[in-house]
Parts: C-alpha cells; structure tokens; sequence
C-alpha cells in the first residue's frame, strides 16, 4: 500500500466516521430552531386567544348596557307628561 492510498483510505474512514455526527450535529440544531418557532407561535396564538376572549366580554357588557337603556327608555316614552305637553 503506497502512502498516497494510505491517506486515501484514513480520509475515507474518517469521513465515514464524521458523517453520522455532522447530521446529528445539525438534527439537534434543526430541533431546537423548531421549537423555538413552536413556542413563539404559541405565545402569539394565546395571546391572540386572550385578547379575543376579552373582546367578545366587553362587547357582550356594552350589549347588555344598551339593553338596559333602550328598556329605560321605551319605559321613560310611555309615562304620561304630568304638566301637559311636555311643560
């Protein structure tokens, strides 16, 4: 075996040896990347929930004002003016 082969085939051993612990190597930076964008966009997607949820409460309590003061109302336009026509 000529030193030149000798070279060659140590290359080819140590390539082979390398290549499962590159892909590993960037396997677990791949993961770690996705789960960072996994938590981010689940962090958004609560808070978005959150603020929806919050809006559908106000929008229900100014529904329930307004209810209130259009009873009120109708209540107030059926008494009868006590001094004549408005007066």
């Amino acid at each position: 075996m000529t030193k030149t082969q000798f070279w060659l085939e140590l290359a080819k051993l140590v390539t082979s040896a390398a290549t499962p612990v590159v892909v590993a190597v960037i396997g677990v930076l791949l993961l770690r990347r996705i789960e960072g964008v996994k938590a981010l966009v689940a962090k958004q997607s609560e808070f978005q929930k959150k603020w929806a949820d919050e809006f559908v409460d106000c929008c229900h309590r100014f529904m329930q004002a307004l209810e209130r003061d259009l009873a009120l109302l109708t209540v107030l336009a059926g008494l009868g003016d006590p001094n004549g026509k408005l007066g």
